[in-house]
């Protein structure tokens, strides 16, 4: 049984659109993911490697975003149902920042 979902044409998507497509997602939720787990891992990598004498909240407030950008990933592309858990968490992260 295949997956509910947007259907991705392979023979349509020919030429560069199947790479705009994987680049560019149209989900809310995963564009939430990947902005988190980037700049999570961004300062994690800046203030492991780059600048060691980087202060310790810096580094949490990285590994948080990281964590928070690893769990909304996995929420949303678990599936578990039409994405409820990972809905839940984006109304929590939006009152949190807005």
């Amino acid at each position: 049984m295949a997956a509910p979902g947007p259907k991705l044409d392979l023979a349509a998507a020919a030429g560069g659109d199947l790479l705009l497509h994987l680049l560019q997602p149209r989900d809310r939720r995963i564009q939430a993911a990947v902005f988190f787990l980037s700049t999570g891992g961004g300062s994690l990598l800046y203030g492991l490697i780059n600048n060691p004498s980087v202060n310790p909240e810096s580094l949490i407030t990285g590994l948080g975003f990281f964590t928070l950008g690893s769990t909304l990933a996995l929420l949303t592309l678990g599936g578990a149902g039409p994405a409820r858990a990972a809905a839940r968490m984006e109304g929590a992260l939006r009152r949190l920042f807005f």
